[in-house]
């Protein structure tokens, strides 16, 4: 819209104008040139701009961008209705000296570049059923809405919805799938505050999908009333993760023992053989933090009787002679 008036002096001013390029230029950048005023030689008149805004199109440089707006201040006056003085006259000099006033006011005003937008996870790799957290910043101020979602093939799927503050900032929390997944979060076109914001789309992060195993070590055979040492080690590593030593009865698999995880995984044990016979052990690392519960392999002790100590007496001595002494 253009607002033409006449000033005392009988100089045409332009005010709250937009420049609009044969529909070239799309959501961009505002310039803000406040109350300035610049002589154009026109017949002893001055033409003021008082206010320029203009659309900035999407990809161009600000080179292009300006150039394209050093047109358009020759263009008002064609639209002033004096198109060849005020055009010849408005000398390159007086037309850059606006465009330099112009670049120093740039503020954004629509939706900014998505690539200033961020997106962080609690955890790069995890356990499936572990919580992971996403959070970051989009590239543009205001509450709007947001989606975390999920690549699968070459589409990406909603995970949950949420709403930036008015900062841009989100979070989102979910779990670790059984499958190593990619992630990003997309801000929807939205219009906000008359301003209409585009899609804004963050990095992807993948979240990889680390699987459970187990092992267990002892001895295969061990005599009856001894101790032995057992070792077991789980991976990943969760420290501080319950672990069961167990063995099977008529009854099932029952505990024996318990320890934490250390800080790589193992826990030791140590157990003592009371009866002989053929006896199975396995470990178990419960369900932890989302995780579920894995189990070791079983492995089998074989305990012998110990042989009896030998508490025979010493057979008498037989043909011994007494030799009477002198005493």
């Amino acid at each position: 819209m253009l607002r033409k008036t006449q000033g005392s002096d009988g100089s045409d001013s332009f005010t709250s104008f937009i420049l609009w390029w044969n529909g070239e230029l799309a959501a961009g950048e505002r310039l803000g040139c406040r109350r300035w005023s610049r002589g154009c030689g026109h017949d002893g008149g001055v033409m003021r701009i008082q206010g320029l805004t203009v659309q900035r199109r999407r990809g161009a440089d600000r080179s292009t961008h300006m150039g394209a707006l050093a047109q358009g201040v020759m263009r008002v006056g064609l639209l002033a209705g004096r198109p060849t003085a005020v055009a010849r006259k408005c000398t390159a000099a007086a037309l850059m000296a606006c465009l330099m006033l112009c670049m120093a006011t740039v503020v954004p005003t629509s939706a900014g570049a998505a690539g200033g937008s961020t997106l962080l996870t609690s955890t790069s790799a995890g356990i499936a059923g572990e919580p992971v957290r996403f959070s970051g910043k989009l590239s543009t101020r205001g509450a709007r809405p947001v989606q975390l979602q999920r690549k699968v093939g070459t589409r990406w799927v909603k995970v949950a919805d949420a709403k930036s503050n008015k900062r841009g900032q989100f979070a989102f929390r979910s779990t670790i799938r059984t499958v190593s997944t990619t992630y990003r979060v997309e801000a929807p076109a939205v219009r906000l505050g008359g301003r209409k914001l585009k899609v804004l789309s963050t990095p992807a992060r993948k979240i990889t999908t680390e699987s459970q195993s187990g092992s267990l070590d002892l001895p295969t055979t061990a005599d009856q009333a001894s101790t032995i040492s057992v070792a077991t080690v789980f991976t990943p590593p969760r420290p501080g993760r319950p672990v069961e030593l167990q063995m099977k009865t008529p009854r099932g698999w029952e505990q024996v023992a318990t320890a934490p995880q250390s800080t790589v995984g193992g826990a030791k044990f140590l157990v003592p053989t009371e009866a002989v016979g053929s006896f199975d052990f396995r470990a178990m690392t419960a369900p932890f933090n989302g995780a579920s519960a894995v189990t070791t392999a079983p492995r089998t002790l074989e305990v012998t009787a110990t042989p009896p100590t030998d508490i025979t007496p010493p057979a008498v001595p037989t043909g011994v002679v007494a030799t009477p002494g002198n005493g």
